[in-house]
């Protein structure tokens, strides 16, 4: 009777194009997942929401014109544009293990691109949000109803700058938002959550 090294049969098993496409699809399940659970945070997550209503400060202080969908590009952007990458790592003889590596390509350039701020060029509402802050508000007066017909030349139609200060301080708070978000499924991928 013959023997039969599984150990061996196994690890070159791993190491064939068979092997290496069915590691590479488990890994490609796991960041579609992760991304369908970054998306419906996204859709769900209070920045997002005030950004889709046109309504508040937020809205009218980022200057969005009233008739653009400012979400939809970086929804874009984030449904298409992960991209893993698989890079086989060399296999030491003696080795019981065929070990890839993946990592998770995430299109910050291309989010940048896709939330330009109107009266700020080159810079990016998603940024100005997390990261860097909105400067101005501090002269940022709102409307309190849309209809009221009191800013009917502004970007958003929900406020103006002003020459002087309103009382508020110079910068909008920063809060956490997508790249947080980014952040949180990139943990999940390597394990934890």
């Amino acid at each position: 009777m013959a023997k039969f090294n599984y150990k061996e049969i196994t690890k070159k098993m791993a190491a064939s194009p068979t092997g290496l496409k069915r590691v590479t699809t488990i890994m490609q399940r796991k960041v579609d997942f992760q991304t369908t659970q970054l998306l419906s945070d996204f859709d769900t997550d209070e920045t997002t929401k005030e950004i889709q209503s046109k309504e508040g400060d937020f809205y009218g202080l980022l200057g969005f014109e009233r008739e653009s969908d400012p979400i939809k590009p970086v929804r874009d952007v984030l449904e298409n544009d992960f991209k893993l990458v698989r890079t086989a790592l060399p296999t030491p003889s003696g080795a019981k293990k065929v070990q890839y590596r993946f990592s998770l390509r995430v299109p910050i350039e291309a989010l940048k691109k896709a939330s330009p701020l109107q009266f700020e060029k080159g810079k990016s509402w998603l940024m100005a949000v997390e990261k860097e802050g909105i400067s101005g508000f501090s002269q940022f007066l709102s409307a309190l109803k849309e209809k009221s017909g009191a800013f009917k030349y502004g970007y958003s139609k929900r406020g103006l700058q002003s020459k002087g200060k309103t009382g508020r301080p110079d910068e909008y708070p920063l809060r956490p938002y997508l790249f947080s978000m980014i952040n949180a499924m990139v943990r999940a991928l390597k394990g934890g959550r």
